[in-house]
């Protein structure tokens, strides 16, 4: 191998822990008793529920992956949707979104998981106060949609599979809706989009620079 100054340098492996079903704490404890004995990882400093892992960490066929419990996503491509979600001053949790490109997924999976925590985040803040509007109270409770809008057939197959695995079927609070369509051609004015909110339009890969 390149040992001198050409040499290729090792980027780390990260992972992103799916908060849709499980928790940040529940994959570090488990990656502690395997990952520690071969090199540290640590939470990432800028990206929320994304763990840092040496560089030549093979996850392929681990469990959590398999089961959808963590995503194999670089960090650069995790931006995406965290910006949508959390670039105003506050989350925008009344209303649905929209992925424009959205296979295989990944970044529609984390704007999902993104938008359910912000939902969380929401209720408690309407639980805890005194208010009584009710038509605040109502808009926190509602189920999200997030339309995942891909125009290649074969890659919306490849959507739908990863959605089933990463996105709970009976989650209360977001719902993902996978559409053979080409974003270009989408009429705004459908009223299936009516309570649309932000869209997240990445058509090429945040992840390539």
């Amino acid at each position: 191998s390149d040992t001198g100054d050409n040499a290729m340098p090792l980027f780390p492996r990260y992972v992103r822990v799916n908060t849709l079903k499980c928790s940040t704490d529940e994959v570090a404890e488990s990656f502690s008793e395997t990952f520690d004995k071969n090199g540290k990882f640590f939470v990432d400093h800028h990206v929320p529920n994304v763990l840092v892992l040496p560089p030549t960490t093979g996850l392929g066929g681990h469990e959590f992956v398999k089961s959808g419990k963590v995503v194999l996503q670089d960090k650069s491509s995790c931006f995406s949707a965290l910006c949508l979600m959390h670039g105003n001053s506050s989350p925008i949790v009344d209303g649905d979104y929209l992925d424009a490109c959205a296979a295989p997924g990944n970044k529609t999976s984390h704007l999902a998981a993104l938008l359910a925590s912000a939902m969380e985040v929401e209720n408690d803040n309407i639980e805890s106060s005194s208010s009584t509007n009710k038509k605040k109270r109502k808009a926190g409770k509602t189920k999200r949609v997030i339309y995942a809008l891909d125009r290649s057939s074969d890659r919306l197959k490849l959507l739908q599979r990863r959605m089933d695995q990463m996105i709970p079927s009976d989650h209360s609070q977001v719902q993902v809706m996978p559409h053979h369509k080409d974003f270009l051609q989408t009429d705004p004015s459908d009223a299936e989009y009516k309570s649309l909110k932000g869209i997240l339009l990445d058509p090429s890969c945040s992840g390539s620079g």
